[in-house]
């Protein structure tokens, strides 16, 4: 069974990818390179963390992390993200670049 605090950063991560999505592509593109937010539940903060990486392909790399810190870099990170290309169409992100933001 997950914890109040996994089942409420899954929801974060997901509401936010959701969010981005709904975008259009000029808005995707004057997003931030970086942007974080904390955000508490049942007493225990975790940070929410967007990238948007514009490569030199004209692609656009979208990356959600969540992060719970417990010590010592010990903790609990989930990331999931997605392309968007030019024409403004939604490409899965390859396993081996989620693992980069885990």
């Amino acid at each position: 069974m997950k914890s109040n605090l996994v089942t409420a950063m899954e929801r974060y991560l997901s509401d936010q990818l959701e969010k981005i999505k709904q975008m259009s592509l000029s808005e995707i593109i004057q997003l931030p390179e970086y942007s974080s937010k904390d955000i508490k539940i049942d007493k225990k903060r975790f940070t929410l963390a967007t990238w948007k990486k514009q490569r030199t392909d004209g692609i656009i790399q979208i990356v959600v992390q969540a992060y719970y810190h417990k010590f010592l870099g010990i903790g609990i990170m989930q990331a999931e993200g997605f392309f968007v290309d030019s024409q403004g169409n939604f490409l899965p992100l390859p396993e081996e670049i989620r693992l980069e933001y885990r």
